[in-house]
């Protein structure tokens, strides 16, 4: 059976809907993690279209604690949000 929203903003909309309200994939023990490739925007939610809560500088440390896709639950300073995982690099 054919989705009648295939392929329009209603089902993309109802995607990141499904995307930022779906449990952790992956629970991290909270770590320290450096940004790297330039300054990266700490979001309210993990969608593009959340607002920016802060710019996060080139290599400044942050706190991830769980992942969701290629988005990271993060820490910066008092501020608490998401970031794209492809601009973090992990500590072991």
């Amino acid at each position: 059976m054919k989705n009648e929203y295939e392929g329009t903003k209603v089902e993309q909309i109802f995607m990141d809907d499904i995307l930022e309200n779906e449990p952790a994939e992956s629970p991290i023990k909270e770590k320290k993690a450096k940004v790297i490739k330039g300054n990266l925007n700490l979001r309210a939610g993990n969608t593009k279209d959340r607002e920016v809560i802060a710019v996060i500088p080139d290599g400044s440390e942050i706190i991830v604690s769980e992942s969701v896709g290629v988005w990271l639950r993060a820490k910066f300073g008092d501020k608490q949000g998401w970031v794209m995982s492809e601009f973090v690099e992990i500590e072991e």
